[in-house]
């Protein structure tokens, strides 16, 4: 167990100058430490050599209570917070009490230079990771930092995770201590149910940053539609998207509960994704099997896509409870922090 008294430091590490669902969490757990009036400290990592540096907390984090330090205690009574692409830290204590924070899995491994964990993990894709981290190393000198599942599996107090899927790969894999340390979506993104617009355009919203490929395909083949990227967009210009279109579309890895999604769901936008990773799995993504489409086939794809927009009004009542579970969600992640980090008298 974390042991936490009066005198214990916690110490949350972070990529620098990265604003990210993923890196807000991050600072999310500290300003919520903070006000159980336990001393935590965000520690920003350089890209380079994964080492602390003296940098100022990113703009759109300032909201958050949140001092920055790299000033860290190598004693038992503190505690090292670890996302899963800087778990190679982990090999530089010798005393902290140490926690891995499995944000995601998918991108444990496409930070990893294990090759064999990646081969493991998923063939095809793993050899194509493998090929492109020679080529950094070789061509960018690049150095690669994630250690192998074996050498870390034992060195945790607890292995904390995000989604049901990492608690999947975490128990599959048989990991110690194995936990709930779950996330909230920003709140600036949540609407009550009056606010929504009804009237809304045939706009298909989608995330360039996956799975591109295959969405050109689709939107190639329905030019009709408006099609929107989310991408280089302030948090109103998104709410605007979001509470103007009809469908947001995922067909890309989900390495964890997405952010994407929740925040168009619960801006009253229809849900349509595959079934790998996180999707896969209910806890997750609690839409209806109709709404996750296993295969890709494009005529499959581009009919439901076609309903769902034609048949808006009728169909947005499946993703009620999906929005209930998102909006529950905070006072999950609070549960979870107080249980891990409560006080020992």
């Amino acid at each position: 167990m974390i042991k936490i008294d009066s005198e214990t430091q916690i110490y949350v590490y972070c990529p620098e100058n990265i604003v990210t669902g993923g890196t807000e969490l991050l600072h999310q757990l500290v300003d919520y430490l903070n006000k159980l009036e336990l001393k935590a400290y965000i520690v920003y990592i350089d890209a380079k050599y994964h080492q602390p540096i003296n940098t100022n907390v990113p703009e759109a984090f300032l909201k958050y209570n949140v001092i920055s330090t790299c000033l860290i205690g190598d004693t038992q009574k503190n505690v090292v917070i670890l996302p899963e692409i800087l778990f190679d830290i982990s090999l530089k204590f010798n005393n902290v009490q140490l926690m891995f924070w499995w944000l995601s899995v998918d991108n444990y491994f496409k930070s990893s230079a294990n090759y064999l964990d990646l081969i493991r993990w998923r063939f095809n894709e793993g050899l194509f990771l493998i090929l492109k981290k020679i080529y950094k190393k070789l061509f960018t000198k690049q150095k690669l930092f994630t250690v192998s599942i074996s050498n870390i599996k034992d060195r945790a107090n607890f292995n904390c995770y995000q989604s049901i899927y990492a608690n999947y790969f975490l128990l599959k894999n048989n990991f110690p201590n194995v936990i709930s340390l779950s996330d909230y979506i920003n709140t600036e993104f949540i609407r009550s149910d009056n606010d929504i617009i009804i009237d809304r355009e045939n706009k298909v919203l989608y995330n360039p940053a996956k799975g591109l490929r295959f969405t050109k395909k689709i939107i190639k083949k329905m030019p009709h539609i408006e099609w929107v990227p989310l991408k280089g967009l302030t948090p109103s210009e998104l709410v605007k998207h979001f509470k103007t279109s009809k469908l947001y579309i995922d067909f890309g890895n989900h390495p964890g509960k997405d952010r994407i999604p929740r925040e168009a769901a619960i801006n009253g936008c229809a849900i349509l994704t595959n079934r790998r990773g996180s999707a896969n799995f209910y806890e997750d993504l609690p839409i209806d099997k109709n709404y996750k489409i296993k295969d890709k086939n494009l005529s499959v794809i581009i009919n439901k896509i076609q309903s769902i927009i034609d048949n808006y009004d009728s169909i947005i009542d499946d993703f009620k409870l999906y929005k209930k579970k998102i909006f529950e969600e905070k006072d999950v992640f609070i549960k979870d922090i107080e249980l891990i980090f409560k006080q020992q008298k």
